[in-house]
């Protein structure tokens, strides 16, 4: 992607005007996904909200960032990149369908980082269409963090290339449950004023109706930050890839089981289920790195 493409921002973009602008704005219509990208420099975290997401996901220690908290970094970004005129799609009632976060190493509380996001692929699906967006997190000169977030619009199929089913998740065949976690109603509006994402789908059942749902859903990004919060050890060091898909949505309030299997020494694969099993809601695997 060419510098030209790129708008560099000053601060990052505040997100309840985002949402105003989401709210307010009209696509047009085009099935093309522009090439957009957005850059912010010199950022800093701000440790009280850290921790305010350390205790909400369930993470522990004060060392490393978690390994999902950069998202919170990038998200106000997403949000910039999905409101941009030219985005052809309506912010409001998108779905979360897969995450992979690859943290290169550990990212620390007093850095100075470059965030960018930027838009990737479109394709077909079954269900509408979905498209990509990659986040780097950026010290100096060096790549530290990296995802690709992957949203569908759901509406009437369009031809074109069809998003092919991940390879990068193994079986689930040997899981055993470790963990069981209640999950309140409330939980998408408490996950959603620590991390912007207010979508109406998360918030409420009434506001979750006028798109679809029976009732409001978790946030995909709380699923996935809960489950590496159990799996990976306090302040984990090593070069890390974990990948999720969400499967089914967790309607609020709900039981979920985490479970889990070593396949190796580098790697395990992980789901989440209804507590009694009969719904799969994201599976994932996740690999420490070699070589990076």
């Amino acid at each position: 992607m060419s510098a030209d493409n790129v708008v560099r921002l000053e601060k990052s973009p505040a997100m309840s005007g985002l949402y105003v602008r989401a709210l307010l704005r009209r696509t047009d219509g085009q099935q093309d996904l522009p090439t957009l990208a957005v850059e912010l420099d010199d950022q800093r975290v701000d440790m009280r909200h850290v921790q305010h997401y350390r205790h909400i996901c369930g993470f522990s220690g004060q060392g490393p960032l978690p390994i999902s908290y950069p998202h919170m970094l990038a998200f106000p970004l997403h949000l910039a990149l999905m409101t941009d005129k030219a985005f052809p799609f309506p912010l409001l009632g998108l779905v979360h369908v897969s995450n992979r976060i690859e943290q290169l190493r550990p990212v620390w509380p007093r850095e100075v980082l470059r965030v960018k996001c930027y838009l990737g692929e479109l394709k077909a699906h079954p269900k509408g269409q979905t498209f990509s967006i990659h986040s780097e997190i950026w010290s100096g000169r060096e790549c530290c963090w990296r995802s690709e977030s992957v949203n569908l619009f759901r509406g009437a199929p369009v031809s074109g290339p069809q998003a092919v089913k991940s390879n990068s998740i193994d079986t689930l065949d040997g899981l055993v449950e470790t963990d069981r976690w209640p999950l309140p109603s409330s939980l998408g509006r408490a996950y959603g004023r620590i991390s912007g994402d207010i979508n109406p789908i998360h918030l409420h059942p009434l506001s979750a109706k006028l798109f679809g749902f029976e009732r409001h859903i978790a946030h995909g990004m709380w699923l996935k930050a809960r489950t590496l919060a159990k799996l990976l050890p306090t302040e984990e060091r090593r070069a890390v890839q974990v990948a999720v898909e969400f499967k089914r949505p967790v309607f609020l309030p709900a039981e979920l089981s985490l479970r889990e299997a070593s396949r190796s020494e580098t790697k395990k694969t992980f789901a989440l289920y209804s507590a009694d099993g009969s719904e799969l809601h994201l599976q994932g695997q996740l690999d420490y790195l070699r070589g990076v």
